[in-house]
């Protein structure tokens, strides 16, 4: 075991890091500073434009994922939408993995309609970084790794034909991690996909 001072590796500021938290802000420089087996370290990270006429009133975490989903096998038991989800997972697509700790159903109720959506963000101007600190990240990008799994099978369950069985691959890309602005409890982001 080795303990490690919670301070800030770029300003030395002491860190408001919980027992869950994987990365956090510094309330003084505003760096997001990774805490791992290895230490402290900043972590590169994106904010994301609010939506025009919105004020966030919260910064929230989302794993980004690019990923390509490969079909081997849907049976159901009527109907076939087999050709709209092969169409639908032909080309690459983007996975949007809440970093906060979530239910299955508020994952759901987030990332489905961006995995159908797949909304692109305009990333704040360089200094545009923003006072309130965002939350702390506290699922990692290998659980949310392994979310995208979850969300490919809710969205073909959701499709009218009864799935009755599936079998497929995912091939993700590296995750980057964007904080989104929140207002009023929602998602209040600018997006031009």
């Amino acid at each position: 075991m080795k303990l490690v001072a919670l301070q800030c590796p770029v300003c030395n500021h002491s860190l408001p890091a919980g027992n869950d938290d994987l990365v956090v802000a510094c309330t003084n420089c505003r760096n997001a500073i990774l805490l791992d087996e290895q230490g402290l370290r900043p972590l590169p990270v994106t904010f994301a434009q609010p939506r025009p006429g919105s004020t966030p009133t919260a910064w929230v975490p989302v794993w980004l994922f690019q990923g390509q989903v490969t079909l081997h096998r849907r049976e159901t038991q009527g109907g076939n939408a087999e050709k709209e989800a092969r169409s639908f997972w032909s080309q690459p697509r983007y996975f949007y993995i809440p970093a906060w700790d979530i239910t299955l159903q508020s994952l759901q109720q987030i990332s489905l309609p961006m995995l159908r959506a797949q909304p692109q963000f305009s990333p704040l101007p360089a200094g545009a970084i923003p006072s309130t600190p965002f939350q702390p990240v506290t699922v990692s990008a290998e659980d949310a790794q392994k979310l995208t799994e979850f969300l490919v099978l809710e969205l073909e369950v959701d499709r009218q034909d009864w799935l009755k069985s599936i079998s497929f691959d995912i091939s993700l890309g590296q995750p980057v991690l964007w904080i989104l602005p929140q207002s009023q409890g929602n998602l209040a982001v600018d997006e031009t996909g």
